[in-house]
């Protein structure tokens, strides 16, 4: 995993003779052009080769990325596709795309406010995160280490000409990304950043070198998140938009149209989603009344019955602890059923781990090698907010057959391209200007798994029912409120009190989801429309084949092809339905 060749600057010199191993050459040439440019990504990825460096994030930087992908595509413009078979079409089809999506973003300047108070991105939260990925066994780790800190300061001048050039522009942030960020600067600054010196603890290494780690951190670090908490508080700050959406921004209703189409990997117009998440929210709202309501014998009203459930301490742990293990024994309970709905399940482990910030549950993929599992984490802040009926469908979702069957599915087949396999799930704040991350196949394959976990028979109550329908009632919402910030003109306060009325969820966290929703436009869109065309899938070869249906080699074909847009992963299941047909 720790070996990867250099890269030329230019695609020059000699090149494979067949058109096949031509194409061979690109994918691999490009593939280690993103580890070396994004050094954080080949990190997570488990290639540490590049540990020493982060990304350049300065103006120039992103031209950069513009002219090596000219060049790549127009040297895929020579490649004769006639001499490849249909499999070899498709990478070159995908990585042509990919390119064009990357170049379409950075013009549209999706990149130009990459910042936000989500807990997730930025420069100051993506170095933390490193932590849970590099090597910290021995010296060279820590020299390796020390290196990546005192490249730190260099980050955060491009990054800050990012933003000013971001601000001058016409594309700052708004006023509800920024509004925790000089908060978490002064708090990382006042608290000696503990965290990037913890993987000395316990570590028998020469003096020298652990005084070299501190040095990185006093002298490198936090001179450079004071600059950072400078210019934002100096400069930046005033230059906020008061509007959360995109249409406050410069061209932003292209913008947001390009976030849509990078997201949903669709064609879908702001209006139509809104109006498909108004579709399901009344869809859910039926399924509440009949199927939990009246299953329980609850005469109240909805807001009455969710009232009740937050004042119910049944349904909250008391500490960490126990948060942690239910999660745990959820996620045991779910693998056990595994083998009567997937032929094929990997290798990989996964693993629950606390966390102290972010979402209430995320997942992180691991390596092919199984050095480092898939994680599936749990924030374990705000308990009286972690409710127990949620806890199941959050571990469909998460863990499995969700994020880490499909990551974990395409990590260890070595028949596809790296970039298929190695998705950066990461630096949301970039928008669309970057390459794609399949949002909606890797989403939708989450949220079907929520609902898949009926006819596992996980949801053991009419209360656990609820947590899932009220978690599928939020991505429902999401369509809603996330087209109405961004196309609509909505403020956050609408959103949140839209989200919280249909949801049922606490008020706070309602709030923080809608300012995510502002900061990350229709990345929220992707959970819904995924779910939906997967399913729609399924239904389409559930009644074209009848008994021939065959639905864990349904789900084999979903994910065995690795995570892709869903105009070519339609075609693929047709094609699907003829051979099922025919044999």
């Amino acid at each position: 995993m720790d070996k990867c060749p250099e890269q030329p600057a230019k695609l020059e010199g000699t090149e494979p003779a067949t058109p096949a191993d031509s194409l061979r050459y690109l994918i691999d040439h490009d593939f280690e052009f993103q580890l070396r440019d994004n050094p954080e990504f080949a990190t997570q990825a488990g290639f540490h080769q590049h540990d020493s460096l982060l990304q350049e994030l300065s103006p120039q930087s992103f031209e950069q990325r513009l002219e090596h992908n000219k060049d790549l595509k127009a040297k895929l413009k020579q490649l004769d596709r006639s001499g490849l078979d249909a499999t070899m079409q498709l990478h070159a089809d995908l990585l042509e795309t990919a390119l064009d999506v990357e170049t379409q973003g950075i013009e549209l300047c999706c990149h130009l406010m990459p910042i936000n108070s989500i807990g997730i991105g930025g420069v100051h939260e993506n170095l933390l995160e490193l932590l849970e990925w590099m090597h910290f066994d021995t010296e060279d780790d820590f020299k390796t280490y020390s290196s990546r800190l005192m490249a730190f300061p260099e980050q955060v001048e491009g990054y800050c000409n990012l933003l000013a050039y971001g601000a001058w522009q016409g594309v700052p942030a708004s006023k509800s990304m920024l509004r925790r960020v000089p908060g978490r600067l002064k708090e990382l600054i006042d608290g000696g950043l503990d965290k990037l010196r913890k993987p000395l603890d316990g570590k028998d290494i020469d003096p020298e070198l652990a005084e070299q780690v501190n040095a990185a951190v006093d002298n490198c670090v936090k001179p450079a998140l004071e600059r950072v908490l400078d210019f934002i508080s100096d400069f930046y700050i005033e230059r906020a938009r008061d509007e959360p959406g995109c249409s406050s921004v410069k061209n932003g209703k292209q913008f947001y149209e390009a976030c849509l189409r990078y997201h949903t990997s669709t064609h879908k117009t702001a209006e139509e989603i809104h109006n498909m998440g108004l579709k399901e929210v009344a869809r859910i709202e039926s399924r509440f009344q009949n199927d939990v309501l009246k299953a329980l014998g609850f005469e109240g009203s909805f807001e009455e019955f969710t009232a009740s459930l937050k004042s119910n301490s049944e349904f909250i742990y008391s500490t960490e602890e126990e948060l942690l293990a239910g999660y745990k024994e959820l996620v045991d309970q779910i693998t056990e059923q595994l083998p009567l709905f997937f032929k094929t399940l990997p290798k990989g482990k996964l693993e629950v781990v606390k966390k102290n910030s972010g979402p209430a549950a995320y997942y992180f993929a691991g390596t092919p090698d199984g050095k480092r599992p898939g994680r599936f984490y749990v924030n374990v802040e705000r308990l009286h907010e972690r409710y127990k009926y949620e806890m199941t469908a959050f571990a469909l979702h998460e863990g499995v057959p969700g994020h880490h069957l499909q990551t974990a599915i395409a990590l260890e087949n070595e028949s596809l391209p790296p970039f298929q396999r190695y998705v950066e799930d990461r630096r949301y704040e970039y928008n669309a200007a970057r390459r794609p991350m399949y949002t909606a196949y890797m989403e939708g394959w989450a949220l079907y798994s929520e609902k898949l976990g009926e006819e596992m028979g996980m949801y053991k109550s009419p209360y656990h029912l609820f947590g899932r329908l009220s978690l599928e009632m939020m991505r429902a919402v999401r369509l809603v409120v996330d087209t109405g910030i961004h196309a609509y003109g909505w403020s956050i306060e609408k959103a949140t009190n839209y989200m919280e009325v249909k949801t049922g969820m606490a008020f706070t966290e309602c709030s923080e989801e809608c300012h995510r929703y502002a900061a990350w436009p229709g990345q929220a869109c992707a959970y819904k429309v995924g779910q939906l065309a997967i399913e729609d899938m399924r239904s389409r070869a559930e009644e074209a084949l009848g008994t021939k249906f065959d639905l864990s080699a349904f789900h084999d074909m979903i994910l065995g092809g690795g995570p892709l847009p869903f105009n070519i992963l339609s075609k693929q299941v047709d094609a699907w339905i003829a051979e099922c047909k025919a044999a």
